[in-house]
């Protein structure tokens, strides 16, 4: 026999009103009106072809076959019970396994020190992190969140912003002594440019200066590829210039293997999100959110997020 959705609903209001040893009490208990809770236990009977009350003006009693029904009927209330508490301590715990895929270089740099002390706390806490240029898809690899950096294309993921990375226009010293120093922002019209395909404006560089205001020009990428390291790894060559996050850039600029272009104008940060699949995040979620969130929050190598 198959049960139905709306029999389990009868079964647990049928446990209710021998709990309750009324039907009023039962309805009172459960928000429902007595005569509902009485066409429940009346529908019940009528599909079971069987009664399992005895009534009366002032009591209920089981019936030989309700007593027997009435056992599995709460073993059922029960296990629903434990299934809910059970799902709790899952949800409140910082336990078992979390996904997360972030891009090749914040994984390598930031996101150890940014989430070191939280599973040293939780030594129960495991992680499995995909570090990935690209972005993955979150269902087909079960991520529980994504870290995510640019403008994101439309989508039903919920995403938190973090910060915005600082940029900088770089190049090499050996492509700036072959191609020239730029002056003037629209002389970068000129250049070849080595993008990330994932963040870059379309084409177009907005930059803005403290007196001088702000500027857009359209720029030519030679090279563009969905992997940050690979568009720094280019710039040393010097094949063209990059628009690189500070934390990718600072070695290389205090090393001098990248050289700072157009130093007194700033571009606009790169802004950095933690995606998530829905709204309804578990503890763990919520706590790396938050732990992430903190860390870069209190880093000089990020803004807050406008």
């Amino acid at each position: 026999m198959q049960t139905s959705i709306h029999r389990l609903k009868a079964m647990a209001i049928f446990v209710r009103v021998i709990e309750e040893g009324a039907m009023r009490r039962a309805a009172l208990s459960l928000g429902m009106t007595p005569a509902a809770v009485s066409q429940q236990i009346g529908q019940l009977e009528t599909q079971l072809d069987t009664r399992l009350l005895h009534r009366s003006t002032r009591k209920l009693s089981l019936t030989e076959a309700g007593q027997a029904y009435f056992y599995y009927c709460q073993q059922m209330v029960q296990s629903a019970q434990e299934a809910e508490q059970a799902l709790a301590a899952v949800r409140h715990q910082l336990a078992g396994e979390i996904r997360m895929t972030a891009p090749v270089g914040l994984a390598a740099r930031q996101l150890p020190l940014a989430l070191a002390p939280l599973l040293a706390q939780h030594s129960k806490l495991n992680l499995t992190l995909l570090a990935s240029d690209e972005r993955l898809d979150m269902v087909e690899h079960r991520l529980d969140i994504a870290f995510r950096a640019g403008p994101l294309e439309d989508s039903t993921l919920v995403a938190t912003p973090v910060c915005d990375f600082p940029a900088r226009l770089c190049a090499s010293p050996a492509y700036l002594e072959s191609q020239g120093i730029p002056e003037t922002v629209e002389a970068l019209q000129t250049h070849a440019f080595l993008v990330q395909s994932q963040t870059h404006g379309g084409g177009r560089l907005q930059l803005t200066h403290p007196t001088l205001g702000q500027r857009r020009v359209r720029i030519t990428p030679r090279i563009q590829t969905n992997n940050l390291q690979v568009v720094h790894r280019f710039a040393r060559q010097g094949l063209g210039m990059a628009v690189l996050p500070e934390h990718e850039a600072s070695e290389a600029l205090e090393s001098g293997a990248l050289l700072p272009v157009l130093p007194g104008w700033q571009l606009p940060g790169m802004p950095f999100y933690l995606v998530t699949p829905n709204r309804q995040r578990t503890e763990k979620v919520e706590a790396v959110i938050a732990t992430v969130k903190r860390y870069f929050s209190n880093s000089t190598t990020v803004r807050e997020p406008v």
